[in-house]
């Protein structure tokens, strides 16, 4: 392993990370919109579920658990979004 050759690899994949987090939370902005405007409660457990569930289906079994609490700090992240709708 050369380190220098690693660490690029990290940074293209945190590059890549960035973007899909943006993507991610913007798509948060129009599902707080739209809980706003249907008068929705923001958080939603059988949601939030499904999607641990998920990426625990699609997640090496080695790096499960850290991938589950990166998701459940995403979520969290997502209701904060969706909170500051006007």
């Amino acid at each position: 392993m050369e380190l220098r050759k690693s660490r690029e690899k990290i940074n293209a994949i945190d590059k890549e990370l960035t973007s899909l987090l943006n993507s991610r939370f913007a798509i948060m902005k129009e599902i707080g919109e739209y809980k706003k405007a249907k008068g929705l409660p923001v958080f939603d457990k059988v949601r939030e579920d499904e999607v641990l569930d998920r990426v625990c289906k699609v997640s090496e079994p080695e790096y499960e658990a850290e991938i589950v609490r990166i998701f459940k700090e995403i979520i969290a992240y997502g209701k904060s979004i969706q909170e500051k709708v006007n």
